[in-house]
């Protein structure tokens, strides 16, 4: 039994047999009406976080006022190559205005000089000038420009600014657009070919744009303020300073103080502070204004706060310029060794070395930028200006690279060379250069620092593994994210055998997909090609087929293998247009972006850093040769056979992504195709919600974010592999695909791979599909999906306030589908709704993932176990060989009763958002193990006010009739003591400090006695769910909180991912929310309790001190026979564990990912014990 025990569970993992893990459950956002679910569109730990200090250093010296930046160009009067940025009349006389307006201050030239030159009026050389095609917006929160009375300076005050009254009719202006290069010498010249447009002749709202672009853009300053304005609105959490390198005594804002958490005000006012500015006739001291930001962060600037709360915090500057930097010099000297002194380079780098803080050194490092100290990071963003040195590969750094003392050209001798310093700045203090080109330019380029800055590289599903035994090939991959651009990676790493896991990977999907330099494997990648070097293919809901994904010839009139007119309109909608989102005409160009075309980022659609979208909550599955043990009787054709056939088949890795696409790459050890993708699929679902993934202000939602289940299945006269996945907060559907033979992964085989979707469309009562679903073989011989409703059925799909497609009763639901054609073999509906709430607020329920099993190892399912979010634990009899014949366990009518209900001891039911394990009972009948908690709505991240969760062994005695039982009938076992203990990691026989420590968990050790009899055991009281441990039991449980020294906080501990069992124990994980932005989210515990009563082990099950034996030097001490309960996770919050029996076979190795984006494993005794379960996932073996 002990092999069985353990096989079963991994099962899950392996060869494609049954798919990966539920693991943190995160959901979508509010719903349109009331008694809804609000769940989330983004990771729930990753609220919790420290908002980064960011500070804006403006340049405000007088050239920022002027309104000419003209590019390289020739000037007739001086007969040469002019490339400073000016224009200029005759052989000296310089232009710095368009208009001569009175509140210039600046003595200004006037219109006579600049209309004997029209390149001034012409964007192709006067990046200043108004350009036609983009497209002019006010101020944040100011008004459109009037035409006829545009005002020189839109800012009013107080006090009044001057030129807010300086009024002009631009009617009777004229620009230059559709210039042609005459001379064919790349220069803008006076004699090109050009058409001149009139204002006058323009429609009402292109003279409009007109005139917001002269009251709101046409300045140097005036993009600097815009683009201000509009990065702090878009991106408000965000701890902001500002100042300006000149009048800083005057303008100086501080970031927000400690405790201020709402910024909006603080923000306001910043900006209201840049526009109240009058520019002053100054110069361009960079150098000492980006040192004394680094005096600032270094709490050593006279008079201003310490502006570092939190010891995990980030800290930036953004220094924004027109021009090249003078002024005296700053004093840190040649910091960078490249023989230079006093740079802007210099001072980055100084101030990028120097520990800012004496807090603790906890700066989340990531791939750029490893300093964990306290340290300021430079964004630089140099407007309208170039320097000598050129980046010819488009990666944001010069060609051929530089090292930081490389030569980066003398900024003493020219001001191009001191345009590089700012680049060469950037790289020294680990940020980004913005060679900004046009005031877009400069907003886009500022959004992209920030996005850079709000980046976090995380993880928060179940990692999967090539084998259920380590070996001298295992691998292990794991699924990672980052929130710059929400960007995904699949790893691939070797696994040793003792267990460790490399830190290199081998590699990186969304490396191989995108091409580049891959930061994380350091090898350069060509990337895959978006139209030829990519198989990618959807489901057409008109006709129920699978179709290439391909742009139609004729979108209006599609064949019946090309995507449908919903699906094309769809992609063609604009979701960022105002007042609403409407079709703009790039439905094509959005197709092409999905399939990894980059042409248009930057531009018409969003950036990204990695064509793979972020992978979240869809953990890896494996899928390798067939390895169930299936007899050869089981179906009509030999399963053995099959095995055989495809026992060297490609071995792929599955899982969703949150760019609308369900993946299958290469995981084949030795080929040059491993990690590049074979096959993606995009379910019908996502198409209302693609558009919104090229949206330059996409806010992160949810695609395909489902656990999926691989398994062999049979049907059509032939065994199968099938893969059958939910979206979880992706949509309210389940797919499947025909996964057998990875040589037929085409486009052209589109119809055989995509077997078919099942949605709210086909039942009302179907919600986001967060389950894991179950592939069994019926007792009539079907073979089939079963899998709960998921949660939030009563969502309004078409946000119309109507309720079509949306359930009417919030029930929770168990459906049967046949795995061929996802047509409902069985429904099965509880009967309780919303109307049932327990907490009286009318939610809907939902049912979790299921549990079968097969009690006589026919290898044909006979029970299903689940959970909903009302608490309630569902038992369903399918053992009858016709479908009529199937029923709840313990009911005959709706609303049907329930095998047990959890209770938080106050009588509050407490939610499940797992799937139950099963075993045998020692007794007879099933021993049902399952946790409480949910974390997939607001609120949910919080410690404070949280309910009690518990984790509960309920005994199913499998009678004909059940007496009811609760709580207060159940044995009470406890957390009693936690601390942080030294373990002798060098093995010199003493627990020194420091030398590997881990924080532990104690809990009672109560030896249960069953309650054999009929009925329910006498007394205990629901008040306290304590009954005395002698008297007979009908299961255990124990409320997931420390009691030490009468401790009754919980700290919102819960139990939200799948257990397992493995010889006899109980391991499962729970997750407690974190206040603290430097938790990651929160924490985890991994406990281990014996499976029978929940109490205490009687042997080391951890080892704890990494020596490979399993004895008292794994407990609380070495001397004590006190066994460890539960081990605190160091990686932040855990997904469920993934198990592989170690090299040799005498124990076993877990491994998670956490919330942090690291590793955990941990070295895990087998017991000479066993207490198993016959369940469907043991019989796949």
């Amino acid at each position: 039994m002990t092999g069985e025990n353990i096989m079963k569970w991994n099962k899950k993992l392996l060869s494609g047999l049954s798919g990966s893990f539920l693991g943190l459950s995160m959901g979508f956002a509010s719903m349109a009406h009331a008694a809804v679910l609000s769940l989330e569109t983004s990771p729930l730990f990753l609220s919790n976080q420290a908002d980064p200090n960011v500070f804006f250093e403006i340049d405000d010296s007088g050239s920022m006022d002027w309104e000419i930046l003209a590019k390289r160009h020739f000037s007739p009067g001086f007969g040469s190559i002019i490339d400073n940025g000016l224009m200029y009349e005759g052989g000296s006389y310089f232009e710095l205005y368009l208009y001569n307006n009175s509140d210039h201050p600046y003595s200004y030239t006037g219109n006579d000089g600049v209309s004997t030159d029209w390149r001034a009026r012409c964007s192709c050389l006067n990046v200043m000038a108004y350009d036609p095609s983009v497209s002019y917006s006010p101020w944040v929160g100011y008004p459109d420009a009037v035409i006829t009375a545009a005002r020189s300076d839109p800012h009013q005050g107080p006090p009044v600014k001057a030129g807010y009254t300086v009024l002009r009719d631009l009617t009777s202006d004229t620009y230059f657009t559709a210039w042609v290069d005459t001379n064919s010498n790349a220069l803008v010249d006076t004699t090109d070919a050009r058409t001149t447009v009139a204002v006058s002749s323009l429609t009402a709202l292109q003279q409009t744009n007109y005139a917001n672009w002269y009251q709101y853009h046409r300045k140097r300053s005036f993009v600097a303020k815009s683009a201000v304005a509009a990065v702090i609105d878009a991106n408000q959490g965000f701890r902001y300073g500002l100042s300006v390198i000149n009048q800083w005594g005057t303008l100086y804002k501080n970031v927000p103080a400690a405790g201020v958490t709402n910024y909006v005000a603080h923000n306001a006012d910043i900006v209201k502070s840049l526009n109240d500015l009058v520019w002053p006739t100054s110069g361009t001291p960079l150098r000492r204004a980006l040192e004394r930001t680094g005096d600032y962060f270094d709490n050593t600037l006279t008079g201003k706060p310490d502006p570092i709360i939190s010891e995990c915090q980030k800290n930036f500057s953004i220094l924004f310029t027109d021009g090249y930097w003078n002024g005296g010099d700053p004093s840190v000297g040649n910091v960078d060794g490249d023989g230079q002194t006093n740079t802007l380079a210099d001072v980055a780098r100084a101030y990028y070395d120097t520990d800012l803080s004496p807090l603790a050194d906890n700066v989340p490092p990531d791939t750029f930028d490893t300093n964990v100290r306290q340290h300021m990071v430079t964004f630089t963003v140099a407007f309208g200006i170039n320097g000598l040195l050129t980046d010819t590969d488009a990666d944001g750094w010069p060609n051929p690279p530089l090292t930081e003392a490389g030569n980066w050209g003398n900024a003493y001798n020219s001001n191009a060379e001191r345009v590089d310093d700012l680049w060469h700045a950037a790289f020294n203090g680990k940020g980004t250069f913005i060679a900004a080109q046009s005031p877009t330019a400069v907003t886009n380029g500022i959004n992209a620092a920030l996005a850079n800055i709000s980046s976090r590289t995380s993880s928060a599903a179940s990692v999967a593994l090539n084998a259920g035994s380590i070996g001298a090939n295992s691998r292990v991959y794991q699924a990672k994210f980052d929130t710059d651009k929400w960007s995904g990676q699949i790893l691939s790493f070797t696994v040793s055998l003792s267990g460790s896991v490399s830190s290199t990977p081998n590699w990186d999907a969304g490396c191989k997909m995108t091409g580049g330099l891959c930061p994380t494997t350091g090898s350069t990648e060509t990337g895959q090609d978006w139209n030829t070097g990519r198989n990618i293919i959807t489901y057409k809901p008109s006709n129920g087929d699978g179709i290439p994904f391909r742009w139609p010839t004729t979108p209006a009139t599609p064949t019946a293998t090309e995507l449908d007119v919903a699906q094309t309109s769809a992609l063609d909608i604009d979701f960022a247009a105002m007042p609403t989102p409407a079709p703009d005409g790039n439905g094509m160009l959005r197709w092409q972006y999905l399939r990894g075309d980059r042409s248009a980022e930057g531009t018409t659609f969003r950036t990204r850093n990695s064509v793979l979208g972020d992978v979240i909550h869809s953990a890896p599955v494996y899928v390798g040769a067939p390895a169930s043990n299936y007899p050869d009787s089981l179906e009509s054709a030999d399963y053995s056979t099959f095995r055989s056939i495809y026992q060297n088949r490609k071995p792929i890795v599955w899982f969703g992504a949150n760019d609308g696409m369900f993946h299958g790459v290469d995981a084949s050890l030795i080929s040059a195709n491993q990690g590049k993708e074979v096959i993606a699929y995009v379910p019908s679902q996502m198409y209302p919600h693609l558009n919104k993934l090229t949206s330059s202000s996409y806010v992160h939602r949810y695609f395909v974010d489902g656990v999926p289940t691989a398994g062999d299945v049979f049907f059509g006269s032939a065994w199968k592999t099938v893969i059958v996945s939910g979206l979880a907060a992706g949509g309210q559907g389940l797919f499947a695909l025909d996964v057998t033979n990875p040589t037929t992964f085409t486009e052209a085989n589109a119809n055989n791979m995509s077997l078919w979707e099942f949605t709210d469309s086909d039942d009302r009562d179907m919600g986001f599909s967060y389950g894991q679903p179950s592939i069994v073989k019926l007792q009539n011989g079907v073979w089939a999906a079963i899998f709960g409703n998921g949660y939030g059925n009563t969502h309004d799909d078409d946000d119309d306030g109507g309720t079509t497609n949306d359930s009417l009763t919030g029930n929770s639901v168990i459906y049967i589908v046949n795995i061929q054609t996802g047509a409902v073999i069985r429904k099965f509906d509880t009967g309780v709704g919303s109307s049932a709430d327990p907490l009286g607020l009318s939610r809907p329920n939902g049912m979790s993932s299921p549990t079968v099993v097969d009690v006589d190892n026919d290898k044909k399912a006979d029970y299903i176990f689940a959970g909903d979010l009302f608490g309630n634990v569902w038992k369903i009899d399918i053992s009858g060989s016709t479908s009529g014949s199937w029923k709840f366990d313990y009911s005959t009518s709706s609303p049907h009763t329930p095998l047990f209900v959890t209770n938080d001891g106050s009588g509050t039911a407490q939610p499940i958002t797992t799937a139950p394990e099963v075993s045998k009972h020692s007794n007879g009948g099933f021993l049902v193990n399952v946790g409480t908690g949910k974390y997939i709505e607001t609120g949910d991240n919080n410690q404070i006010g949280q309910q009690t969760q518990s984790f509960y062994g309920i005994w199913d005695k499998d009678l004909p009739t059940l007496t009811a039982f609760n709580r207060s009938h159940l044995l009470q076992q406890q957390v009693t003591e936690e601390e942080s203990e030294d373990f002798d990691i060098d093995q010199d026989g003493s627990r020194s400090s420091g030398e590997g420590t881990a924080d532990i968990r104690e809990t009672t050790k109560y030896a249960i006695s069953w309650h054999t009899s009929s009925g329910v055991p006498a007394g205990g009281s629901l008040a306290t769910g304590t009954i005395s441990t002698t008297t007979p039991a009908l299961g255990w449980f124990i409320d997931l909180y420390n009691t030490e020294s009468g401790n009754t906080n919980n700290y919102g501990e819960r139990q939200v991912t799948d257990s397992t069992l493995i010889d006899g124990i109980i391991f499962f994980n729970t997750l407690i929310p974190s206040a603290n932005p430097c938790d990651f989210g929160g924490d985890s515990w991994i406990m281990a309790l014996k499976v029978e009563s929940g109490e205490r082990v009687d042997e080391s099950v951890f080892d704890l001190d990494n020596n490979g034996v399993f004895d008292a030097g794994d407990g609380f001490d070495n001397t004590s026979n006190t066994r460890v309960s539960g081990v605190k996770s160091f990686v932040g919050i855990l997904p469920r564990l993934t198990f592989a029996k170690g090299y040799g076979g005498d124990s076993f190795f877990a491994f998670g990912s956490g919330s942090s984006g690291g590793f955990m494993t941990q070295q895990i005794k087998r017991s000479g014990a066993s207490f198993g379960r016959q369940s469907w996932d043991q019989i796949l073996e």
